[in-house]
């Protein structure tokens, strides 16, 4: 089975003949600003949040806030052993045990992702950014049915192609934020128990579409 990977550029997918990878969004660092001596507590969102990120030494003692596993590895090697996850890999999730154990948190993600109605602050370390020419490529690819996967692993990327998507492939998705992007579409979709890398893999094992 063919499958399209649809992961930002920079992002691992295993090197297998069937798996096409089409990094159709670059992860850009921006500038930011933020006060850290009255926060307790920080979130990063994605690994591109923890890799953005400038002032490790302005949040030593802090208590640290990961949305999953990968990104909680990230933060392990800039030094932050204790590391505290949601059960479930969602950034609804991560903000939900935040604010049950800190009372003045920031959450470090993607600008696009800056959400003021969640009740907590937030500050952006990194932007994405459309490659235009690969997101053809990949429309391309969908709309003419050669995948009989497309994997999709943010909103944001699924925002940009669905409007190509047929009833002509398996599609999975990351989670439920991804998922909600294709609700007005009549398609099954698949969605990853855990909402990350190994999630899907996992899926994909399922779905025959991989093996270890």
């Amino acid at each position: 089975m063919r499958v399209l990977f649809l992961r930002p550029e920079g992002s691992f997918v295993p090197k297998i003949s069937d798996f096409i990878h089409i990094e159709i969004v670059k992860p850009v660092c921006i500038p930011y600003s933020a006060d850290f001596n009255n926060v307790d507590a920080i979130g990063f969102t994605s690994v591109n949040a923890v890799e953005c990120f400038k002032d490790f030494d302005r949040i030593k003692g802090k208590k640290i806030f990961s949305v999953g596993p990968i990104t909680a590895e990230a933060l392990k090697k800039k030094g932050f052993e204790k590391v505290n996850m949601p059960e479930e890999y969602t950034v609804n999730n991560l903000i939900k045990i935040i604010k049950e154990n800190a009372r003045n948190p920031i959450l470090v993600r993607s600008l696009m992702a800056i959400d003021n109605s969640l009740g907590i602050n937030q500050i952006a370390d990194y932007k994405l950014e459309v490659n235009q020419d690969k997101l053809n490529e990949a429309k391309r690819i969908i709309e003419n049915c050669e995948a009989d996967i497309i994997v999709l692993t943010s909103s944001f990327i699924a925002s940009l192609v669905k409007d190509s998507i047929k009833d002509c492939a398996k599609i999975i998705s990351i989670g439920p934020s991804t998922t909600k992007m294709l609700k007005d579409k009549k398609i099954i979709i698949y969605e990853a128990k855990e909402h990350d890398m190994k999630g899907i893999l996992n899926l994909l094992k399922k779905l025959g579409a991989y093996n270890e």
